[in-house]
Order: structure tokens, then sequence, then C-alpha cells
């Protein structure tokens, strides 16, 4: 997989590295890629963080890599540059600002992004379910049901649930990636 940070040696902005700050863009709906590349061609160097996320449809999980600000790109720059070379970008709508002025990010909020990736993406930790939360089942037939978390199975993904079924309560098993805390 491509790194979707870039590091490249010169920079438009032909700035001396410890002049160079970073800041954030918006670019066009699903065009973060897009608009990374032609900054890169640009020689400016760029970061997109990205995130997995859980999808459900129906019963199924799918786990799915997207950036982790949709719509927004990091880049790094001379403030004391032109930025209009960053504005005309393919795929960039706007450079966030205060007022007239692009608001630079803070090199330690960059770092801790890249300190919490592993290769280039970060993964949510599921929150622990203890025995006896109240949970919501989020696909499946029982979807939009809450029920009561049991225990775990052998099988790391499945769990038993207890729901409530015409006044009874049922012991079901369930993917554990269904489920989300009450």
């Amino acid at each position: 997989m491509k790194s979707l940070s870039s590091n490249p040696s010169e920079t438009a902005s032909s700035a001396q590295p410890d002049r160079l700050e970073w800041f954030c863009l918006k670019t066009k709906p699903q065009r973060e890629r897009f608009a990374m590349e032609h900054l890169e061609r640009q020689g400016i160097e760029t970061f997109l963080p990205l995130a997995r996320h859980r999808r459900i449809a129906c019963s199924n999980v799918n786990w799915r890599i997207s950036p982790l600000f949709a719509r927004y790109l990091f880049f790094r720059f001379d403030p004391g540059a032109s930025f209009t070379p960053v504005r005309s970008t393919r795929g960039v709508t706007s450079i966030v600002a205060f007022g007239e002025r692009p608001a630079a990010v803070p090199n330690d909020v960059i770092e801790e992004i890249r300190r919490r990736a592993k290769d280039d993406i970060i993964e949510f930790e599921e929150p622990e379910i203890n025995e006896g939360a109240p949970v919501r089942i989020l696909g499946g037939p029982y979807e939009g049901m809450e029920a009561i978390f049991a225990r775990k199975t052998s099988d790391q993904n499945r769990v038993i649930v207890l729901l409530e079924i015409m006044a009874s309560i049922a012991h079901v098993s369930l993917d554990r990636n269904l489920l989300e805390l009450c």
C-alpha cells in the first residue's frame, strides 16, 4: 500500500525546512487523495491520516479504510509564501483559516496522529463489553433491538446476548461487531 504521507526534498515554496508549518485544507467530496497527488506534484509535503471503520450492511460486517477527517488534508508550507498555488490546486476547495489568515496546525498535533497510526492507518479499539451491560444490535434479524451482554464464546468474534423475545429470555449468538454499548 502506498504511504499517504509525503516528504519531498524540495517544496514548491522553496522555503527552508525549519520555516515550514502544517496547515489544513478542505477538499471536494471524496477527493482527498486526488488533491494530495496534485499538491505532491507541486513539491508540497502532505499528510492524509486514514482510519479503519466498521460498516454494517444487513448482517454483514465490512471494514473500510477511509480518511480520518473526511474532506480534510494536511499540508506543510511556508507561512510567508503565497497560498495561491495551494488554493488553486485541483480538488482543493479552501484552506482552513481564521478570517483571511490560514490557520497553522501545531506540529505536536500532526506527530500525535502519526504516533497513533500503524502503517498510516489509525485503528480504533472497540470498547470492552462487560457481562450484564446493555447493548444494541446493529445488524441482522435483531437489528435495533436491545439486549444484555452475557458472555464471550470460544470464537473471539462471537458473543452470547440475552434477548427478550415474546416474554421469554433467549440466549442468542451474534457477531461481536454487530453490537454497541447503549
